[in-house]
């Protein structure tokens, strides 16, 4: 007889002294039927977030091709303030957007070693990546949009910003993979130590 079986029936002999067989059965199958439900639980998650493909693609495209990117270190970004909330154009919060290039084309050490700080170069290449389509854009690029949802937005009209958000609230990832979006994970930012954690997260992203 194994071991750890023979351990459980003399675990259930010692329970049956003091206790009715039949309330031992129930309790069996009650705990059977807990850890069996658990493990589906934790199966479906799984699940779920592995198959966890975006249902508002088109709002993140136009998130995408909001405004002008300057160029990085291995990516671009649209600068300042990034693509900021107006239920027009942007429909969904404040968003950093990063986009990284997967062809030749745009890749920006080369774009830097022929441009050579000449500001009129690099604007030519700015106006070639907004003159893309939306299938030559995915084609041409992945991306990452870390978004702070409108409903954590306050009107903020006297600042340079006009919707800031109040803390504690929550960073959504959505991540641009070979021409399909995902959500990535999120984040709670309670305070400015949380924040500066995000930002150095991204940074390093």
């Amino acid at each position: 007889m194994d071991m750890r079986a023979g351990k459980v029936f003399l675990d259930l002999k010692t329970i049956q002294k003091n206790c009715n067989m039949k309330n031992v059965i129930y309790l069996v199958l009650f705990v059977l039927f807990s850890c069996n439900k658990q493990e589906n639980k934790i199966i479906n998650s799984e699940k779920q977030t592995a198959n966890n493909t975006v249902k508002i693609e088109k709002d993140l495209d136009q998130i995408l091709v909001c405004d002008n990117f300057d160029i990085r270190d291995g990516y671009y970004q649209i600068p300042d303030y990034g693509c900021t909330y107006d239920n027009k154009i942007n429909k969904l919060g404040n968003a950093n957007v990063i986009i990284i290039p997967k062809t030749e084309k745009f890749q920006t050490n080369l774009i830097e070693s022929h441009c050579l700080d000449d500001m009129d170069c690099l604007k030519d290449v700015y106006k070639n990546i907004s003159s893309l389509t939306m299938k030559e854009f995915k084609n041409n690029f992945n991306a990452i949009i870390f978004i702070i949802d409108k409903r954590f937005l306050k009107k903020t009209p006297s600042l340079d910003q006009a919707f800031n958000a109040e803390m504690p609230y929550i960073i959504d990832t959505y991540i641009l993979q070979d021409g399909e979006w995902k959500e990535g994970f999120q984040y709670k930012v309670n305070n400015d130590n949380d924040l500066a954690k995000m930002k150095d997260w991204e940074e390093k992203y």
